[in-house]
């Protein structure tokens, strides 16, 4: 039985009991039937939700040895990019002073080419202003307005909302 089904089947056995007319039983009879009849789904409950909790665990874990995994790959495919990028700047500067601009085989070719032009800004006081934009960027500081609502102020358009989380070890 899944999870979700138990805690159905609970709440309707509870409100079965709930509106049920147990006075012609004494006390103990009726906790004894009470107990009787949730005490399963509790001991059900717990035992999924304890799997439940368990398979949680060990994905969590699995996650863990993975990202510890990209991490190895990302360094790696970094260490690799830069030494492309020094061997490509090598290679680049050298062909420059032999003046050579092409060069191929069977596998690769090789060429040296012209970039676009760019724009150098070398003093951006003297640029004119036709060629300059002004930018604007709010930033809402929420541990601010976080701790202005925890002393009590009221700040308009925010407030303080706690939940629950579950936790797993």
């Amino acid at each position: 039985m899944k999870l979700y089904e138990i805690t159905h089947e609970y709440r309707q056995a509870l409100a079965i009991l709930n509106e049920a007319d147990l006075s012609d039983l004494n006390p103990d009879e009726q906790q004894e039937l009470i107990n009787d009849t949730l005490d399963p789904f509790e001991y059900e409950f717990q035992h999924k939700a304890l799997a439940i909790g368990a398979f949680v665990a060990n994905l969590e874990l699995e996650a863990e040895a993975l990202k510890t995994m990209e991490q190895r790959i990302n360094q790696r495919r970094k260490a690799n990019e830069r030494k492309a990028e020094w061997l490509t700047d090598y290679l680049h500067v050298n062909m420059e002073v032999m003046k050579i601009t092409n060069m191929k085989d069977n596998q690769i070719s090789l060429s040296l080419r012209k970039n676009p032009p760019k724009v150098i800004i070398n003093n951006e006081t003297l640029i004119p202003d036709d060629f300059k934009e002004t930018q604007t960027t709010l930033l809402i500081r929420k541990t601010l307005i976080a701790d202005a609502l925890k002393q009590g102020k009221v700040i308009p358009g925010a407030m303080l909302q706690q939940s629950t989380r579950l936790q797993i070890r």
